[in-house]
């Protein structure tokens, strides 16, 4: 955010070739625009457990939402899919899903499919968040899902 006053005109100085000179309106002018865009900048890079604003938008110009969810895979091997929750409400389309699971004092990154016997991946449906997990039981992951909503 620019905080300072609002600028006025420069006196003329012949002295200073006006190439070197900035109108007072044309500063103003800056500051108010980044000043009107804090928010959106501010949200960007913000990483929340509760829905922001990414400040982005998608290619059908509907805002881009995220959200951080936290689950712990099960205690055993799930080999079909297990809702974990709602994303939110209104998802309409799924923009990008990123994480870690914590193995150990290992963070590894979501998906992770080694073979058969090894795999933690997540999925979205609709508005629900899914995983399937195979050899990595009692993990706590963070799962980042961004994401569009049908009532933007």
């Amino acid at each position: 955010m620019i905080t300072f006053q609002d600028k006025v005109a420069l006196n003329d100085n012949p002295d200073i070739p006006n190439i070197n000179k900035i109108k007072d309106s044309d500063i103003n002018a800056l500051k108010a625009g980044v000043n009107a865009n804090e928010t959106n900048i501010t949200n960007l890079n913000t990483y929340s457990t509760s829905e922001t604003n990414t400040g982005q938008t998608w290619i059908d110009g509907k805002p881009i939402y995220r959200r951080v969810l936290e689950v712990t895979t099960a205690s055993s091997d799930i080999t079909s899919w297990t809702v974990f929750t709602a994303i939110s409400t209104n998802v309409e389309n799924i923009i990008d899903i990123y994480g870690y699971a914590l193995y150990g004092v290992i963070k590894t990154p979501i998906p992770r499919y080694e073979n058969d016997s090894y795999f933690l991946i997540f999925l979205a449906e609709g508005n629900d968040l899914k995983y399937r997990c195979k050899g990595f039981p009692s993990l706590p992951c963070k799962i980042v899902v961004e994401y569009t909503k049908t009532t933007d």
